[in-house]
């Protein structure tokens, strides 16, 4: 009886003391400061799929991206904007519409999907997205691009590739990016009970924090 109880009480204690695996040895997310097709303005809602008020949802595959936003002490960094834009599943960005690069009427153009969207990180740094799987753009790979504001930190720029491409040979990762870093930004994913892919897109920011302890 004696050694159960040691037993059970170890393995509490080690409960006790685990650490998230989600957030041990943070490493500094890669910036990619590229700024093509980014909106003049941002959709406010979190859910590109499904415009507000909207009963129609935009065509594609539906995914959710999820993530957790940290400094590089692994301290969650909450209340930061997180702000995405990308193409739609036949790879036409909403931002090229009407500026003699897309047309309206273009069969691929698809006026259900927002583009773009922005969330807010809660007190754990939690972000989330509902979208659709982008298409390729040119002779870019699928990738979404984000856009990450605090009052804390320097506007930060990076974006999100998908496991299952090449994505070395996406022009703008494979010049911006060292080869050992680049899996930091091509996201896996799980699929959930209603059968969804969930991409989950870790960011850590190497600015110093408030947080910090000097």
């Amino acid at each position: 009886m004696f050694k159960i109880l040691v037993i059970i009480f170890a393995f509490l204690a080690s409960e006790a003391y685990a650490v998230d695996p989600v957030i041990v040895n943070c490493v500094e997310t890669p910036e990619i400061y590229n700024v093509q097709n980014k909106p003049r303005h941002f959709y406010v809602s979190n859910n590109l799929r499904r415009k507000t008020g909207s009963p129609i949802t935009a065509k594609g595959e539906l995914i959710y991206i999820i993530g957790k936003v940290t400094d590089r002490n692994c301290v969650p960094i909450a209340n930061m904007n997180v702000s995405i834009w990308q193409a739609n599943t036949y790879g036409i960005y909403q931002s090229s519409v009407g500026n003699d690069k897309v047309s309206p009427n273009n069969n691929k153009y698809d006026e259900h999907f927002s583009g773009s969207g922005i969330t807010t990180t809660d007190n754990l740094g939690n972000y989330s997205f509902i979208t659709v799987m982008p298409g390729k753009y040119s002779d870019r790979l699928p990738h979404i691009s984000f856009m990450l504001q605090h009052p804390d930190f320097l506007v930060f720029y990076t974006e999100m590739f998908f496991e299952g491409y090449n994505n070395t040979a996406d022009p703008v990762l494979s010049h911006m990016v060292s080869p050992n870093s680049r899996k930091l930004l091509v996201s896996q994913y799980t699929v959930n009970d209603m059968g969804i892919k969930v991409y989950r897109f870790n960011i850590t920011l190497g600015e110093k924090s408030i947080y910090k302890t000097k």
